[in-house]
């Protein structure tokens, strides 16, 4: 799938790094939805984006981390 046009929504979808968070970023990118990538490894987020944007998907990562208080 290339040139996927953006619609106008963006969704951040955590965990997305790998498994069922990859596939809905994957899915959500595919209807032209921006999808931001979150997870706390920073290098593995950005791999998953990079891999989906290979696909024609407009895809951004962000490392972050859970913290109780």
């Amino acid at each position: 799938m290339r040139n996927v046009k953006p619609n106008g929504k963006v969704a951040f979808i955590t965990g997305a790094n790998r498994g069922l968070g990859l596939e809905t970023a994957r899915e959500l990118g595919k209807l032209g939805i921006v999808v931001v990538l979150g997870s706390r490894d920073s290098k593995k987020g950005e791999a998953a984006a990079a891999k989906i944007r290979d696909e024609g998907i407009t895809a951004e990562s962000l490392g972050f981390e859970f913290t109780k208080s």
